[in-house]
């Protein structure tokens, strides 16, 4: 949940705890990708250039972040995902197993995509989307964790 990881990171760091980014030694990452303190890359992810990663995200097996990406503070990317390129998440956002997020889109703030969708548009500040395509269906509470 990125909201409870952002409640317990910034706990840490009132109390000057230096966090560790940790990147599994197989990840592909390309020429001028900037990754954030105490973010977790997993093994068998692919970092395309000038992609940008906040603090304190989790990127679980096998993600694919494309060129020019963004990605905000404590943010949770489920294995398989794929983000196209040119995208920005918002912090707090929570991507599931094997969703697509196409090229140029925008997730905002605290929202939330559904494991296997695929997003062709932006999904708003605190929203959730599921299906192929994606459908915003309720706003979001927490990562996985709607209000219809």
């Amino acid at each position: 949940n990125p909201q409870d990881r952002m409640h317990e990171c910034l706990r840490a760091e009132e109390r000057c705890w230096t966090p560790a980014t940790l990147v599994y030694p197989g990840v592909v990452m390309a020429k001028h990708v900037e990754i954030g303190p105490g973010t977790v890359i997993g093994a068998g992810c692919i970092l395309a250039p000038y992609a940008r990663i906040g603090r304190h995200c989790a990127m679980n097996l096998n993600v694919v972040i494309g060129h020019n990406t963004i990605l905000g503070d404590f943010s949770v990317i489920s294995p398989g995902v794929c983000i196209t390129g040119n995208a920005v998440l918002e912090e707090r956002v929570f991507v599931g197993t094997n969703a697509t997020v196409y090229l140029g889109r925008r997730l905002g703030a605290g929202s939330s995509l559904s494991a296997n969708s695929f997003l062709l548009t932006d999904l708003p500040q605190g929203q959730s989307a599921i299906g192929v395509p994606a459908k915003v269906f309720a706003r979001a509470t927490g990562a996985g964790i709607c209000k219809a």
